[in-house]
């Protein structure tokens, strides 16, 4: 058969998120770390240059391979009860998580801190878990194995008529596409269904411990990490290290325009805070229900006047910058996830 005339399905591919406890070497996924997606497009790039020299000649007469670097894109919804998904929150957060559990053997509620994507460990008898594995399938049997996977950006989103979604910007060490299969063969997913836009609710208020209910239409939170990505070395092609810059969270919301009180926040400066938090399904065995909440403490908003134009309902769209919470509590972002999964150690 002549290359090009075989025929795969995109319906056939699959990912596996393992997690790595030394930066670059890949690590097994557990039996439930397949990540259900949206899409994906994790591309290798090189760069190659033809040498422009004088060689008696108007062709160019030799050609080298220079930098390799691995980076791309997840999108999927945001599923509780997916590990993939609190794996990719965890090195996006960059700190430890910490498991408690609710129901015996039923439903546990995790803590996911912010960090350096260094020092994380959960517990004594736990390890660091430095970056990410993905292995990758597309169609039915061609795989990618990428190593030393970070998170650049993560965004969750969610909106009326939607589900809540999250987009992963990654950052690779190095990718091979030999020799790679999955230590579980057969994928296996959450039972439970992503939240949707009826699931959530959201809250302001001055402080974290002070909140109310405020009606809105979008959300929209993004978590940046500003790796740098342009680390490397002489003697290896690949980046030997990506670590990460300073940490930057922003939020962005539109709601209906009924009173001034957004707009006079942003003139007076006003500190802020901010809870998305999501419900929905109660868990089997149990008295909770499935459960991702993200706190930002401390926020500072744009607002600007609402446009005017035709026959429409007047909207505003809200902007906040977070900054860290100089409290006791001392994070400028913190998520908690409640689930059926028992830990998020490696």
């Amino acid at each position: 058969m002549a290359i090009g005339d075989g025929c795969y399905s995109s319906l056939d591919s699959k990912i596996a998120v393992g997690q790595e406890t030394t930066f670059g070497t890949a690590a097994n996924e557990p039996t439930n770390g397949y990540l259900e997606f949206i899409s994906e497009s994790i591309k290798t790039e090189r760069d190659d240059r033809r040498l422009d020299m004088i060689s008696s000649s108007r062709a160019y007469r030799q050609h080298v391979k220079l930098a390799k670097t691995v980076a791309g894109s997840i999108e999927a919804y945001a599923n509780p009860d997916s590990k993939p998904f609190g794996m990719i929150l965890q090195n996006a957060l960059g700190g430890t998580v910490t498991s408690a559990v609710l129901s015996a053997a039923v439903s546990w509620n995790h803590t996911f801190y912010a960090g350096d994507m260094e020092s994380n460990k959960s517990s004594a008898g736990a390890s660091d878990v430095k970056s990410l594995t993905f292995n990758v399938q597309r169609g039915s049997t061609n795989t990618w194995q990428y190593t030393g996977g970070r998170v650049n950006t993560l965004e969750l989103s969610a909106e009326r008529g939607e589900l809540a979604q999250f987009t992963a910007e990654m950052e690779f060490k190095d990718a091979t596409g030999t020799g790679i299969s999955f230590q579980t063969t057969t994928a296996t997913y959450p039972e439970v269904v992503p939240f949707t836009f009826v699931d959530g609710t959201f809250s302001y208020g001055d402080s974290i411990g002070n909140l109310s209910a405020e009606t809105i239409q979008t959300i929209n939170l993004t978590l940046n990490n500003n790796l740098k990505t342009d680390i490397g070395k002489i003697g290896s092609e690949v980046r030997d290290k990506i670590p990460v810059g300073r940490r930057e969270i922003n939020l962005a919301w539109t709601m209906r325009f009924d009173t001034t009180t957004s707009y006079d926040r942003w003139i007076n400066h006003t500190r802020g805070a901010v809870r998305l938090l999501f419900q929905a399904g109660t868990i089997t065995g149990s008295d909770q229900v499935y459960q991702m909440q993200i706190d930002v403490p401390n926020v500072r908003t744009k607002a600007q006047e609402p446009d005017v134009s035709g026959d429409e309902v007047l909207s505003i769209n809200v902007e906040a910058m977070a900054i860290i919470d100089n409290s006791a509590s001392g994070y400028d972002i913190q998520a908690t996830m409640r689930n059926t999964i028992d830990d998020y150690e490696s």
